[in-house]
């Protein structure tokens, strides 16, 4: 795979120099043709482990913003949502180290989540970087979440096939020229748009038109059955998730799509490639 030339490298390749992203979203509505336009979500999810059957969701963060559904163009933003949850249990050291809260800065902290439901219901579609993870924990809490159709930016965008070194939000955002600090969900949320609102060189579309194109397309789960445990970081960095149930890593991809079971079938760790379909949604009001 032949490595993209990184956003703010030196000629020589000798050093990188990286813009801080402070967190501004400044898009206004910019479009009158709004019989065109559809309501997304961006969120994320902070919690207490990766296991949605017993871990808890301690901060949630989204952004709803309006876009044209032909071209991708985000149209403006109409709202940002943040609260924070106490889990009742103490924080793990590697959670605390991960997210930066401290037990004492969610001590009687509620998400209000009659108010998240009322804006599930009003958004056509719902985004998030691991949209497995994220839906894992909102279908167990949400019933609306389990009827909305989710699309992935780390998953349904070809981070790979376009030379970047993993589908994690660090580094791709590393690899666009900006870092950002901390990592509350809402400041990865914005993150995560101002990064899929830039043109792909390649095809001078927007990452978000990708994602949308690919979002319209039927998925599957590509499961790594029987990886090795030295394998768990390519995986992750890939964009599998690890599904506790199961105890195995797998990842969602286009039902056209055969880059993940051609990976696990040439790499001598990860065992062999089991298919399965996903619950086919109606994409079309997407």
């Amino acid at each position: 795979m032949v490595m993209r030339q990184v956003v703010g490298m030196s000629a020589d390749g000798s050093t990188i120099t990286l813009e801080r992203f402070q967190g501004d979203l400044d898009w206004s509505i910019s479009s009158n043709d709004l019989k065109q336009s559809r309501k997304a979500m961006f969120l994320d999810l902070e919690t207490t482990g990766i296991n949605a059957s017993k871990d808890k969701i301690i901060d949630i963060g989204y952004v709803i913003f309006s876009y044209h559904k032909e071209t991708g163009e985000i149209l403006g933003i109409e709202k940002e949502f943040s609260q924070q949850q106490d889990p009742g249990v103490p924080l793990s050291e590697k959670i605390k180290k991960l997210t930066g809260y401290k037990d004492e800065d969610l001590q009687g902290k509620q998400i209000d989540w009659s108010e998240v439901k009322a804006d599930f219901d009003k958004v056509d579609v719902i985004i998030a970087h691991n949209a497995a993870f994220d839906r894992s924990f909102a279908d167990k809490i949400l019933t609306v979440s389990q009827d909305k159709i989710w699309a992935c930016s780390m998953t349904q965008i070809a981070w790979l096939d376009k030379g970047h070194r993993s589908k994690s939000l660090e580094n791709l955002a590393h690899d666009h020229g900006f870092f950002f600090q901390g990592h509350t969900a809402l400041m990865d949320v914005k993150a995560s748009l101002y990064l899929i609102n830039r043109k792909d060189p390649d095809t001078s579309q927007t990452y978000f038109f990708e994602l949308l194109s690919n979002a319209r397309i039927s998925s599957k789960w590509v499961i790594a059955f029987g990886a090795s445990f030295e394998m768990r970081q390519e995986l992750k960095d890939r964009g599998y998730m690890w599904d506790p149930g199961s105890r195995v890593w797998k990842i969602a991809v286009p039902v056209n799509n055969s880059e993940e079971e051609d990976f696990l079938q040439s790499h001598p760790l990860a065992g062999h490639a089991q298919v399965k379909n996903i619950r086919l949604v109606d994409h079309f009001k997407v």
